[in-house]
């Protein structure tokens, strides 16, 4: 999950086209899946414009959604891979602070156990086998750690940071 600015959230991408209609692929970041057209409109980073949309389909591995505006498989293609963001605002309370979304931990301070900080977390990434936080340590490189519990033992959204223990096996 990547952070536009501060107040916009990635919560999915388009893929290709889904037949001739302008129908296209839509890939959420959103737990369940569909929640991600109760968040429109979205912002559309790419094209630089907000876009209603409204699901279709639900696939497998995809959504199929119809997209405000978008009439043929040739508007459809030029969508291919754009990232879409919603207002954080929009996203409901959470029932406390010992629960956040991911998004809120870019920014966050890193610290070890000992509590030195070592670092600030840059995004969330996911390439497919778990959340991955990017750090930027504190000489200037960046780290990818493990968002497990074991790597990561406490988050402290309120007080802007989180502990980060073994990561010296990352550098």
């Amino acid at each position: 999950m990547s952070v536009a600015n501060a107040s916009q959230v990635c919560v999915g991408r388009f893929g290709g086209p889904h037949g001739v209609r302008g129908d296209v692929k839509l890939y959420s970041y959103c737990t369940r899946r569909s929640d991600i057209a109760s968040y429109c409109p979205l912002y559309a980073q790419r094209l630089d414009r907000h876009l209603d949309i409204r699901i279709v389909n639900v696939r497998e591995t995809c959504l199929v959604a119809k997209v405000e505006g978008v009439e043929s498989r040739t508007a459809a293609s030029t969508l291919a891979s754009c990232r879409l963001y919603a207002n954080r605002k929009a996203f409901p309370a959470l029932a406390d602070e010992d629960h956040y979304y991911l998004a809120d931990l870019v920014g966050l301070l890193a610290c070890d156990t000992s509590g030195r900080p070592v670092g600030t977390i840059e995004s969330v990434q996911n390439f497919g086998a778990g959340d991955l936080l990017e750090m930027r340590q504190t000489d200037g490189s960046e780290i990818f750690l493990p968002f497990t519990r074991r790597h990561v033992p406490d988050v402290m959204i309120s007080e802007g940071r989180l502990v980060v223990d073994r990561f010296e096996q990352f550098q």
